[in-house]
């Protein structure tokens, strides 16, 4: 290595070094950029999953062949499981096949046609029915293909309630 050096001048080795020395400069100034970058990124995607989290409303989203992919806490205590429990599975290992196929075919509605759907959905449960409406929403990559849809669903079971209601008393 000492060889190829006999060759170089003193003035050839000082520039390459200094060269050297203010590309490592760029190097450290791209790398800091970077890191407050990756700091900003991080504290934006936690207001958000706090604000998804903490939201009454359960949120969810599949991937195509409808594994859930993120749930927060309201969808969680829906189900009667753990966030961890439900993430990774499908849709029919947290319902019967029959309530999972309903479910699903507005998810793989916005699959195909790649739109927006909103749907009314009732859920029977021990304590009586519920009543949501859920907007299934698109999340596209960059090739325009439908990679995820996200998913909320409202509680409307009072608005139901008082529809019914409405509605009885004007019948009589």
């Amino acid at each position: 290595m000492m060889e190829e050096y006999k060759y170089t001048s003193r003035a050839q080795l000082i520039a390459s070094l200094e060269s050297s020395r203010k590309h490592i400069e760029k190097l450290e100034l791209i790398e800091q950029e970077q890191y407050r970058a990756l700091q900003s990124l991080r504290e934006s995607e936690e207001k958000y999953r706090i604000l998804l989290d903490q939201s009454s409303d359960p949120i969810f989203s599949f991937g195509p062949r409808g594994r859930y992919r993120y749930v927060n806490q309201a969808f969680a205590d829906g189900v009667g499981l753990e966030i961890e429990q439900i993430i990774g599975k499908t849709v029919w290992h947290l319902f019967s096949k029959k309530e999972a196929d309903r479910r699903f075919r507005m998810v793989r509605s916005v699959f195909e046609f790649k739109e927006a759907k909103v749907e009314e959905e009732r859920v029977p449960t021990p304590e009586g029915d519920l009543f949501f409406l859920t907007t299934a929403k698109p999340i596209f990559d960059d090739n325009g293909n439908v990679n995820l849809a996200i998913c909320i669903s409202k509680d409307i079971t009072e608005r139901k309630q008082l529809e019914d209601d409405l509605q009885k008393s004007s019948t009589h």
